[in-house]
């Protein structure tokens, strides 16, 4: 049986996220894989029969052990502990090749002796500090050994250091690799001229299976405190029928704003007591057994800063934040805030009062829901909805879920202070915590568009873009040149604007509203879901990695 070493070193994230999802679909091609990844991996989410492996724990303890902090932190353990890592790789897979026997505690599943060799596929191309750690895998390399590694961001434009060090490293990263695996036909970046030997292949980024909604889409509208209606919703364009899995929970109530109150300003008394006196603020359980935390503060904010080390790790990141739910209660939670406080140094200025036009829908009118979900971080442009937001209609409004950046993003308070500063924090609702895989059918069945509007120098493909494919909810996007904008356009999956511009963004939202006159959308979206599900599935990746290591 071939037998292949998928090295993982992300624990989080979009990286994550695929890393899963590719190597459950080349095991069930009938190869042995073997997984190999950190302890903190969340390794019961892996496929049947994948043997997993970690790296070495005395080598991170070690380079954890020097005291550093900040940069130099991030440096030794781009160095020192990425070198652990690159031995832990030539170890193991001599180890496999030569089936030999092992006495270690790992993997938690012994493998079988075979007679077939090993190849080794990483899960993320990474090049900081190449020179200081590539040595083991360049001589594994020479021994024979077939290395692959799929490149999320082909385009290597975040320069770390001197262009040339960045350059000689991004080289050196490649040097011990026979097979390169991009989304699309984007030029891979290889730090000058392209190595003799490499071949660079295409292949598909499969879909994100997103779970059956448990609440259903007008119950989770309801306690988010979005207007609905009882028989249909809004999806982009026009309107449609809810589907028969969305019909859970108590259909047809709808929050209507309360007379009188002063909504360009979130925290008046008379909105305080209308979230009082709804299902919004109960304490303890909902319906479907759920927690609803009250209006305030009511987010986790414990995980939004962690080591600069995850920035590096961060670039090749898709942005999709799934995962089990680690505080072992299996209810389904939907924690929602608006905050208030001082402005927060370096916002951008909020658009002048001047400059905002009267919303176009009346309180009655159903909400259209936008998106926000998995990575709170720089590069999303979540700014510039906010700022969108002031110059669209009332009944538009943004879904929040996710957790913040652990890198040096701006964290999760910087966009809710910034969306009071606007006058449209009531119209946010915001989720910050890692959502488990159970409730993302929730989040996904209560909106309408699902916002995947990067920065252009985003070129990759995304994880929020194949989530919203499986949930069936069209996009507003926007990137840089790559597999984003290929796979939107070609298979219709939403409206493409142009990256980092305020007006496309407002422009964009602005076609996806009906007009308060005709019901009828500028744009309309015909999304061929099937299609893209069939010609990028993962048995169509898997196939195409087999074929060449």
């Amino acid at each position: 049986m071939k037998k292949l070493l998928y090295v993982c070193e992300a624990d989080s994230g979009g990286v994550m996220e695929y890393a899963i999802r590719q190597s459950a679909a080349i095991a069930r091609e009938g190869v042995e894989v073997h997984f190999l990844c950190k302890a903190s991996f969340p390794v019961e989410r892996l496929g049947d029969g994948i043997k997993v492996w970690e790296f070495d724990k005395s080598r991170e303890s070690r380079v954890e052990s020097q005291g550093l902090a900040g940069k130099l932190s991030t440096i030794m353990r781009l160095t020192l502990g990425q070198r652990g890592n690159a031995k832990r790789v030539a170890e193991l897979a001599t180890k496999l090749s030569q089936n030999s026997s092992t006495r270690e505690s790992l993997p938690v599943t012994r493998h079988r002796p075979g007679s077939a060799g090993v190849s080794v596929l990483f899960a993320c191309y990474k090049e900081y500090f190449a020179p200081f750690w590539v040595g083991p895998l360049r001589r594994l390399a020479r021994r024979g050994v077939v290395m692959g590694t799929i490149a999320h961001d082909p385009v290597r434009d975040f320069v770390l250091g001197p262009l040339w060090w960045h350059q000689w490293s991004v080289g050196l990263g490649y040097s011990f690799v026979r097979h390169v695996f991009v989304h699309d036909d984007t030029p891979v970046d290889f730090g000058g001229k392209r190595p003799d030997g490499i071949e660079v292949h295409q292949i598909p980024h499969g879909p994100y299976e997103v779970a059956e909604p448990k609440i259903g889409r007008l119950e989770m509208r309801r306690r988010l405190g979005f207007l609905t209606t009882d028989d249909s919703d809004i999806h982009g364009c026009g309107t449609t029928k809810i589907t028969k899995g969305h019909e859970k929970g108590e259909a047809g109530q709808r929050l209507d704003k309360p007379s009188g109150a002063a909504f360009s300003n979130p925290l008046t008394s008379e909105l305080a007591q209308d979230v009082e006196n709804t299902s919004l603020n109960r304490s303890a359980s909902g319906p479907a057994g759920a927690r609803i935390a009250p209006w305030g503060r009511g987010s986790d904010w414990g995980n939004q800063l962690a080591d600069s080390k995850e920035f590096f790790e961060g670039q090749s990141q898709a942005g999709l934040q799934m995962g089990s739910d680690t505080s072992g209660d299996n209810s389904s939670s939907v924690s929602i805030s608006v905050i208030s406080g001082e402005k927060t140094s370096g916002a951008p200025e909020a658009p002048s009062p001047a400059t905002s036009y009267s919303p176009l829908a009346t309180s009655a009118s159903p909400d259209i829901v936008f998106l926000a979900f998995g990575q709170i971080r720089d590069g999303k442009n979540l700014d510039l909805f906010l700022r969108a937001m002031t110059r669209l209609p009332e009944n538009v409004k943004l879904l929040v879920a996710g957790k913040g950046d652990s890198g040096s993003s701006r964290p999760p308070e910087f966009y809710q202070e910034l969306a009071e500063e606007l006058g449209v924090a009531w119209r946010c609702r915001w989720d910050i915590r890692r959502i488990p895989d159970e409730e993302v059918g929730d989040m996904f069945a209560a909106c309408d568009v699902v916002l995947v509007t990067y920065g252009a120098k985003f070129r990759s493909a995304s994880g929020v873009l194949n989530a919203a494919v499986s949930a069936q909810k069209s996009v507003l996007a926007s990137s840089g040149s790559g597999p984003l904008k290929t796979v939107v356009e070609k298979y219709q999956l939403g409206l493409f604007v142009e990256p980092d511009n305020f007006e496309e963004i407002l422009t964009g939202v602005s076609k996806l509203v009906p007009s308060s006159s005709t019901g009828k959308c500028e744009f309309t979206i015909k999304s061929e879901w099937n299609k893209y599900k069939q010609e990028n599935s993962w048995k169509h990746n898997a196939q195409t990695i087999l074929r060449k290591i």
